[in-house]
């Protein structure tokens, strides 16, 4: 998408997101902040305490653009 309209491709997936987290039974929150100074879009928290991390990504670019990617295992 143009750069122009990936504000609302981000957020719109991000929503999708949470919904996925919901439909698995888990509890999510956006922007979070980690212990080593990175940022997590979702955070998802299910029952037994577990966590999952979701990066979102708003095209190809960004994902290309993002130089921390390869560290996200």
């Amino acid at each position: 998408p143009p750069p122009s309209t990936r504000p609302l491709v981000t957020a719109r997936v991000t929503r999708g997101v949470m919904r996925l987290l919901r439909s698995l039974h888990m509890a999510s929150v956006t922007e979070v902040a980690l212990a080593n100074g990175r940022r997590a879009d979702v955070l998802g928290v299910d029952s037994d305490g577990g966590l999952t991390i979701v990066e979102v990504k708003s095209c190809a670019a960004d994902l290309r653009a993002d130089q921390k990617w390869p560290d996200y295992s």
